[in-house]
């Protein structure tokens, strides 16, 4: 199960310039919530993923703005696994204050959530797809998670122990939208999503409890 070493080299300096380590950690802390508080890395990694997919799937924009890439277990979310394994070169401070550190190949809940308000950094949609996926997918254990992805996500292609991209072009195609769209839909992310900030266009209100 071990993704450490295989993910060692993964990630660019710094992670991606998209990326949004409060929406990640915050992310992670629901699943884990939702999970009785401690769960296996990789299926919290492959529940990021797929909720990442499915943000892209319905709102053609990122989550997180994390990286992926293929390894030999599946997609996975590149500098969310980094900060994890405390390899975040220049992440890694906010997912310190929701999220423990690795014990064996579990994480832990650190920060003691009382209603979605606490993930003040996911907006409404963001978190009807952590609850919609977690709905769908919470119940697989991590080999199931695999082989689910393995499966079902044609963007995924096997790396021979070595690590491929994922583009967002190439889940936008495993989704069957056609270039012409792929094109519009990637043009907006550039120019949208460049920085962290530009991620969180509404609250969480009304709040839910859990």
């Amino acid at each position: 199960m071990n993704l450490q070493r295989e993910d060692s080299e993964v990630a660019l300096a710094g992670g991606s310039r998209m990326y949004d380590e409060a929406k990640a950690a915050q992310v992670a802390a629901y699943f884990l919530h939702r999970g009785g508080g401690t769960m296996e890395y990789i299926k919290i990694i492959k529940l990021i993923y797929l909720a990442e997919r499915e943000n892209l799937n319905r709102y053609h924009e990122p989550l997180t703005g994390d990286l992926l890439f293929s390894l030999n277990q599946g997609p996975i979310v590149s500098t969310t696994l980094d900060c994890i394994n405390k390899k975040a070169t220049r992440n890694g401070e906010i997912w310190d204050q929701w999220i423990e550190s690795p014990t064996g190949y579990c994480i832990s809940l650190k920060a003691d959530l009382k209603s979605t308000e606490d993930l003040e950094d996911l907006s409404i949609d963001d978190l009807e797809i952590v609850e919609d996926t977690w709905k769908r997918f919470g119940g697989m254990s991590w080999k199931q998670l695999i082989r689910y992805t393995h499966y079902n996500c044609p963007e995924w292609r096997f790396p021979n122990g070595s690590r491929i991209p994922i583009e967002y072009s190439d889940v936008f195609r495993a989704l069957g939208l056609q270039p012409e769209a792929i094109q519009r839909i990637e043009s907006s992310i550039a120019e949208n999503f460049s920085s962290p900030q530009d991620f969180s266009f509404y609250r969480p209100e009304p709040a839910t409890s859990w």
